[in-house]
Parts: C-alpha cells; structure tokens; sequence
C-alpha cells in the first residue's frame, strides 16, 4: 500500500486582516476628531467669553456705568411655585455694579418741651382758635327762675293744713319785681309771694302751680309745686235720737198709743252726710233718706205704748255703720 503525503493547505488571510485592521484605525481617527472638534469650539467660546468678560471687568474698574448697566440683565429669581427641574443654563452675563448707598441725614432728636414753648414755636392761624376746651358760658344775668319752698304731701285729709308755702327766685333779688299767683287746682287763687299753710274741705286731687309776671318788664315765670290727694278724715260717728210729742198740748210722758210721735236724729260731726232708714210698725212702710243731714225728722203714730223708732244709718265714706231704737212713747217701758 503505497503512502499518501497529506498537504495542509494554509488559507491566505493576511490581506483581510490588514483591511480590518485599517478599518479600525480609520474609525478610531473618525472618533478622535469627532471629540475635537466640539472641544475646539468650545474652547474658541470660552475664550471669547473671556474677552468679553475682560472689556466688562475693565469698564467696571474704569466707573463706566453705563456700559456695565447696558450689557447687565436684570436678575430673575425662581418663583416659589415654579416646579423644580433642569433648566439650561443661561451663559454668562456681566454683572451690574450695586448703586453706592447714600447714608441718611443724620435726625435730632425731638426733646420735650412745655405746651406752652410748642405753641408759641408753632403758633396757630389767625383765624383758628385755639386748640382746648371750650370755654364756659357765663349764666345770664338777666335770666330769672322760680320755684316753690315748702311742704306738699302726697296725701291729706279733709282740713289738714300743709305748707307754708313760698316763691323762690334766682337771683332772689328779682322776686321784688314781680307779682306771684298760686292755683291750688279747687278754682281757688290765692295773690301772694307766701300764702303760708293750705287745706282743702274736700277730698279730691289737686295739683299746685304757680306764676310770676313782671309788669316792667313783661317776663313772666311759671312752675308746678306738686299734687296733693284729699281724702275723708275718719271720723268717729255719734248718733243720737230723741222723741217729742207732735201735740203740743199732750205733755210727753202722759203720751199714748195713738199719740202721733216725731224723731228726730242727730250726729257728729255735724258737716257729714248720712244714710237713714227709718222703721216704724211692721204695717207701716220703710223711709229712707239719702243723703241726710244731721236733725233729721220723722213723725208717726202706732198702736202700742211700747212701739218705737228703729233708725238704721250708714256712713258710706268709711262704711261705718249703726242701729238706734228710740221708744215712741217715751212714759212706757220699751221692750
């Protein structure tokens, strides 16, 4: 069997690898000057920027306002409700030179002084009055008042006498010229400076005034001194009765049934009214007399020598009442 010498055969590859090779270093040099350029530009930037930065700094060290405050934006600050976020950044802008302050004018200090140093540093106006209270108005003297001295008690009885009275003025020296009148509310008027002490005989309300008139000069004064109310005095009430014979020739104690008879009633005090009713036999008719005034009288003849008067009275001021019996035949015994 005869050997075969085996080749290997080496493929040629040298050329493709020096072409990718190449390859790569051409993309590599792409690359490099795809980062410089962009540097360079930035660099380029950056130094004009510094130019510009430089002609400002310079215009601020010379004083040039001006030129400073021209090429200065304003500053704005974020608002507080401006959302947070990256914002581009704005470039370089010239700063503005602050404004020199100007320092205050020193102030005195204002020290107390007397009202009366202030206003004579600062006098008012001619026409404007002075600054306080107003001041008091002094009284007229050629004004005149009255009035009533003396006791008016709210309430009083029949007759009670109140008072005195007496007119007052001021000043008290005019009362010389003038005449006083008093109205004691009864259609009653009394001409006096002091008509002294007052009564009214009956019950009522009365209000008291009084009036002055000048009759120099014409003024005339008025005032109201007060209200009384009159009532009934109580007064203790005293009946009596008595019996007389109508027949002046029938002596009374030889009286008898059939004899006419006459009553008569008296009391006290004298200047009240009373309510009488009289009462004879029980066959007879009633009297009553209302008002009655004391002394009345009534007469009448019964059948009985120990009939009798019967008087029943009322005082209808105080609602006092009483009874009397009077024996008609006064020589018999009155049962």
């Amino acid at each position: 069997m005869g050997l075969v010498q085996r080749t290997n055969v080496i493929p040629v590859v040298r050329p493709r690898r020096l072409e990718f090779m190449m390859n790569q270093q051409l993309q590599g040099l792409k690359l490099a000057l795809a980062l410089l350029i962009p540097a360079g530009m930035i660099g380029i930037a950056g130094f004009l920027a510094y130019g510009v930065l430089s002609d400002d700094d310079q215009a601020i060290a010379t004083g040039d306002d001006a030129a400073a405050a021209a090429t200065t934006p304003t500053p704005t600050s974020l608002s507080a409700t401006q959302p947070a976020g990256p914002t581009t950044a704005p470039g370089p802008t010239p700063l503005t030179l602050p404004t020199p302050l100007t320092l205050p004018t020193a102030v005195p200090v204002a020290t107390a002084a007397p009202a009366a140093a202030a206003a004579a540093a600062n006098p008012p106006p001619a026409t404007q009055p002075p600054a306080g209270p107003a001041p008091a108005v002094a009284p007229n003297p050629s004004a005149v008042t009255v009035s009533c001295s003396g006791n008016i008690p709210a309430t009083a009885d029949t007759g009670q006498a109140f008072g005195p009275l007496r007119a007052v003025t001021v000043p008290a020296e005019a009362a010389a010229g003038y005449a006083f009148t008093w109205t004691l509310g009864d259609n009653t008027m009394l001409t006096s400076s002091a008509p002294g002490n007052l009564s009214y005989p009956e019950a009522g309300t009365y209000t008291i005034t009084l009036a002055g008139n000048n009759a120099t000069t014409g003024a005339s004064l008025s005032a109201t001194c007060g209200t009384v109310t009159v009532s009934e005095a109580v007064a203790n009430v005293q009946v009596t009765c008595t019996v007389s014979s109508v027949n002046s020739e029938v002596e009374l104690a030889e009286a008898r049934a059939g004899d006419f008879m006459r009553v008569t009633t008296t009391w006290s005090p004298t200047n009240i009214q009373l309510s009488l009713q009289y009462e004879f036999e029980t066959t007879d008719n009633l009297i009553i007399i209302n008002p009655a005034t004391s002394g009345d009288s009534q007469t009448n003849a019964f059948s009985t020598d120990a009939a009798a008067f019967s008087i029943f009275w009322r005082y209808d001021e105080t609602g006092e009442t009483g009874r009397l019996r009077c024996p008609a035949y006064p020589g018999s015994e009155v049962a």
